[in-house]
């Protein structure tokens, strides 16, 4: 199955309230975010997510993954979960995602907890992460 960690993230969407020149003159009063849209290398979203859609988002794909992009040529679709992105192409559920990430991730501890014991650092020594 392919499933690939990438980089990814959401950049916000802002519109001017009044005109361009107070915009210019106080920003912080005049430019507000109406929404963010998600980008990984040369892919967007075509659409955005509104401020309570994002809040959802972030708040669902720290137990669940969840999808924040989909390509109708190619089938790709880009999960987020725990705040990293990934994508995949096979079609795969949230909870097939979620299963493959969690075992990835385990398996590199594991690794890492291996090599460390072959370099003669002892069981105390190693922070468990």
């Amino acid at each position: 199955m392919t499933l690939r960690k990438t980089s990814g993230s959401f950049k916000p969407i802002e519109k001017i309230r009044g005109s361009f020149w107070e915009a210019l003159r106080n920003p912080e009063e005049h430019i507000v975010v109406v929404g963010y849209r998600f980008h990984t290398g040369k892919w967007s979203t075509k659409g955005y997510l509104d401020l309570e859609e994002y809040n959802k988002l972030l708040k669902d794909q720290m137990t669940m993954p969840q999808i924040v992009m989909e390509s109708e040529e190619d089938g790709k679709r880009w999960w987020m979960f725990e705040g990293e992105f990934y994508w995949e192409d096979e079609g795969l559920t949230a909870l097939e995602t979620k299963a493959l990430i969690l075992e990835r991730r385990r398996k590199r501890k594991e690794q890492i907890h291996k090599a460390m014991l072959k370099l003669g650092i002892k069981q105390d020594q190693i922070e468990d992460k």
